[in-house]
């Protein structure tokens, strides 16, 4: 796959199947990320990767917390979305209308929340940090590193592999 086409093919997934994802596809994932440009080539970020398992055990917990009301840590506090910009705003307006489009009331209600609760159902995680000393350039790191994963991902064909 060309660059341009996995670009223009990349997107977000919001159900998987819970077929599973051979290891060696995973790992080669992360080598491909790895390539990501990083601030004086410090390459901060951590990989881990939940699946089997591990990430039955998390789903589980993450299930009981989401039933619970338990609020996240975030390390950036969230914005509603009234406070933010205009273009962005109605950016994600536009994506609310769009889920409209293919799901009911009830399932934007308790079918979408259900889903969230339940990790998306994927069959493997990545949970991608940076150490909490690093720079803000880190952040940017980053930002890079998940972009390249998931156009790998994309050109890899993991969607497809994965994805409802």
């Amino acid at each position: 796959m060309e660059t341009k086409q996995a670009i223009e093919n990349r997107h977000s997934v919001r159900v998987f199947t819970n077929k599973d994802i051979e290891i060696n596809k995973l790992k080669k994932l992360v080598e491909l990320a790895q390539m990501a440009p990083s601030w004086v080539d410090s390459q901060p970020w951590k990989i881990y990767l939940a699946k089997g398992k591990t990430l039955e055990k998390l789903k589980t917990l993450h299930l009981e917390n989401s039933m619970a009301g338990k609020i996240t840590a975030s390390e950036w506090p969230p914005m509603h979305r009234i406070n933010w910009d205009e273009f962005p705003r109605d950016n994600m307006a536009k994506l609310n209308l769009s889920r409209t489009a293919f799901l009911t009331k009830d399932e934007l209600d308790s079918g979408w929340t259900k889903v969230q609760q339940n990790l998306y159902y994927a069959p493997a995680v990545f949970y991608l940090t940076i150490p909490k000393n690093s720079s803000n350039w880190s952040i940017y790191d980053l930002g890079s590193f998940s972009q390249t994963l998931l156009l790998a991902a994309t050109d890899m064909g993991v969607r497809e592999h994965g994805s409802i």
